[in-house]
């Protein structure tokens, strides 16, 4: 079924590069069902399969990109992906509470791989100019920002990310603030 799919979008548009977001909670799912041994492995076959349709045996793909929360080792697997290259949040070596607590406020000190961590999610600085700059199209966030950020901390509270502390997800916070924007402006 993959390969009709990468057909007609390869004879549509080209050559592509695939990107799979959560590729992780499959083999979780799977890994964590009430199952017997032989139907997780059976599993976990179909699950390699594709991964080797969609990633090594694909000739339209260019590159692909898989985004997941945990480590699934796909080269041991024999699915046949090869050429992986695993880019972490948070890098092996540093796993300690010590290093977890920096301040969002501090600049930025990663580096190597570690440089990516403090890319994807907004601090609390940011998080305020994102609001101060949504004054212009929902001026009534002015008279209430400290409470909205106050908001906005308790709700979301910052996640703890590798050696950075206090990080928040751009989709929750740009969500929240689109909403309010809206009710803000209707009432």
């Amino acid at each position: 079924m993959f390969e009709a799919l990468s057909d007609f979008v390869a004879h549509t548009y080209g050559r592509y590069i695939l990107l799979i977001d959560e590729y992780d909670i499959p083999f979780i799912t799977v890994h964590l069902a009430n199952w017997s041994k032989e139907d997780k492995q059976a599993a976990q076959d179909i699950l390699k399969l594709m991964f080797q349709t969609m990633l090594k045996d694909n000739k339209y793909l260019i590159k692909g990109l898989l985004l997941g929360v945990f480590e699934i080792p796909l080269t041991e697997m024999g699915s046949g992906a090869n050429n992986i290259k695993d880019i972490r949040m948070v890098p092996a070596e540093v796993n300690d509470i010590e290093s977890s607590i920096l301040s969002a406020d501090q600049p930025h000190t990663g580096s190597g791989i570690d440089a990516l961590t403090d890319s994807f999610w907004f601090n609390a600085k940011e998080v305020e100019l994102m609001l101060e700059n949504s004054i212009g199209w929902c001026p009534r966030i002015a008279r209430h920002k400290p409470f909205i950020m106050d908001e906005i901390r308790s709700w979301y509270n910052g996640y703890f990310i590798g050696r950075f502390r206090g990080k928040y997800n751009p989709w929750s916070v740009s969500s929240f603030i689109e909403e309010l924007c809206i009710v803000l402006n209707q009432s």
